[in-house]
C-alpha cells in the first residue's frame, strides 16, 4: 500500500507542477501552449483515477493507512491543487470569453462580406479581338 501511495504522491505531484505551469501561457494569452498542457494534464488525470479506484479497493481492507504520513501528503497535494484550480478556472473562464468573441466577430464579419458578393453575367459577351 505504501508503494502505492508513493506512486499517487508522485502522480499529483506532476499534476501539481503541470497546474502552475498554466500561470505563464495564461498571462500572455498563448492558446497554443495552454493546449498543450491541457493534453498533458489530461494524461495524467488518467492515470490518476487508476491509481485512485487501487487505494480505495485497498482502503477498504486497511483503513489504517488513513492516518499514515503518505495519506496526508496526498491529500495535502490534492487539495493544494484544488486551490489553484480555483484561482485559475475564472481566468481561464475570461480567456474563453474573449476568444469566444473573437471568433463571433470572425463570423459575423465573413457572414456580411458573404453578402457583398458580386452577381456574375450569366449571359455571353463577344470578345472582340480586333481592337
Amino acid at each position: 500500500m505504501q508503494d502505492l501511495l508513493e506512486k499517487s504522491i508522485r502522480q499529483y505531484r506532476q499534476l501539481h507542477d503541470l497546474t502552475l505551469a498554466l500561470e505563464a501561457p495564461l498571462s500572455c494569452q498563448d492558446a497554443e501552449r495552454l493546449c498543450l498542457l491541457t493534453a498533458e494534464i489530461e494524461k495524467i488525470k488518467a492515470t490518476i483515477v487508476q491509481t485512485d479506484i487501487e487505494i480505495n479497493r485497498k482502503l477498504d481492507s486497511n483503513q489504517a493507512m488513513l492516518t499514515s504520513d503518505l495519506y496526508a501528503r496526498r491529500f495535502d497535494l490534492m487539495m493544494n491543487i484544488f486551490q489553484k484550480n480555483k484561482k485559475l478556472a475564472p481566468r481561464i473562464q475570461a480567456m474563453m470569453a474573449v476568444h469566444n468573441s473573437e471568433l463571433d466577430k470572425i463570423r459575423h464579419g465573413i457572414n456580411s462580406i458573404g453578402h457583398y458578393a458580386v452577381p456574375v453575367r450569366q449571359s455571353g459577351r463577344i470578345i472582340d479581338t480586333a481592337n
